[in-house]
């Protein structure tokens, strides 16, 4: 097996994102039953940003422990086999999951089948078991290595925008004839508006962003209407509305309550991108923002249609959407220390462009 022996993380200060440092430790011998994954490459989006403002809130830190007061910001990637004591895995073997912003991960592998494992590390057995959950990586599974890196960037995002859409849809947006939608360039925000775009024709979609992001949120052709967060006031509050909060800014959270109020039928907390605001709001009109968690629609929909059935409902809406974000989005690879910090910052100050997409990796 490879002889790879220190590990690099890449930690943030809890409640202070924008400290971050990297940390090397000396990699432990394997226990029987143990295999060790050198990660790839991963994704990082405003998603990633929202673990680390949630971590707490919704347990995104416990995923991969670092040391107290620091978190390692989980990110979805892939990784391959680089030592194992476990029968079933082999030097090269590539998986997709949730990994963190390091250079190894150790997982202890249960329910394992030709598609794919569970990580049963005993810090892990509580979570949620859709971030638990490592598919393998082969063309006849349905992974073809020319779309690592759309697997990687869209597949998290936009499986949300799908199961978005799909609650939605399901409760009939909560009676309202109009959709609107914050953080409309990010790529789960515009994946959420060409789903809902797909629908009956019968609502409206409105796309909220900041004056710099307009123009492409225009030019994605998604939406109805465009508007800039200093404009909402201009949009028109004669009839129901549905609102998904992707960005967790407090004023524009104020601004779409306060000019909506009882028009709104239903708020729904996605994302967290404004993460110096916390996304902390309270004594709004109209109904209280309820977070969406995704995995509650993911246990709902394999419930209803079996694991197989929402695999294929959710597998063509991604290849859909894929080719969708091929259009717009550039996809950037970066490798190296100095890469992983910049990327972050990048995304931390939400100066990054959504016509990018960023692809990388700790290694040099």
């Amino acid at each position: 097996m490879t002889d790879l022996k220190t590990n690099v993380d890449f930690v943030v200060k809890k409640g202070k994102l924008d400290e971050h440092r990297f940390v090397s430790n000396d990699l432990a011998a394997l226990e029987e039953g143990e295999v060790r994954f050198r990660i790839d490459r991963y994704a990082f989006t405003a998603n990633n940003v929202t673990y680390g403002v949630a971590g707490d809130m919704l347990n995104y830190w416990q995923f991969f422990p670092a040391d107290e007061g620091w978190g390692r910001i989980p990110v979805w990637s892939i990784g391959s086999v680089i030592d194992s004591r476990h029968d079933d895995f082999n030097e090269g073997d590539r998986y997709y999951g949730y990994f963190p912003m390091s250079s190894t991960l150790t997982v202890q592998p249960s329910k394992v089948s030709p598609r794919g494992f569970v990580d049963n590390a005993a810090h892990r057995r509580e979570l949620p078991p859709t971030y638990n959950q490592y598919s393998k990586m082969t063309p006849e599974l349905g992974f073809e290595p020319a779309f690592d890196n759309h697997v990687m960037l869209y597949r998290p995002l936009f499986a949300t925008s799908f199961l978005i859409d799909d609650w939605l849809g399901g409760e009939d947006y909560f009676g309202a004839k109009t959709l609107v939608v914050s953080s409309a360039s990010s790529k789960t925000s515009f994946g959420l508006g060409y789903r809902a775009a797909l629908r009956d024709g019968q609502r409206k979609i409105i796309g909220l962003t900041s004056p710099r992001n307009v123009a492409f949120v225009e030019g994605l052709g998604c939406f109805d209407t465009v508007v800039a967060y200093d404009d909402i006031t201009s949009i028109p509050n004669n009839d129901s509305v549905a609102y998904v909060d992707m960005a967790g800014n407090v004023e524009v959270n104020a601004n779409v309550h306060n000019h909506f109020a009882d028009q709104l039928t239903v708020s729904s907390r996605v994302g967290i991108t404004h993460w110096q605001d916390g996304g902390q709001d309270s004594n709004l009109p109209g109904p209280e923002p309820q977070m969406f968690f995704a995995p509650n629609q993911i246990q709902k929909r394999v419930g209803e249609l079996g694991a197989q059935g929402f695999q294929q409902q959710i597998g063509a809406a991604l290849t859909d959407l894929y080719t969708f974000a091929d259009q717009h989005v550039d996809i950037t690879e970066q490798v190296g220390q100095e890469a992983v910090e910049t990327v972050y910052k990048e995304m931390l100050s939400g100066n990054a462009k959504p016509n990018e997409g960023f692809i990388v990796s700790i290694h040099a």
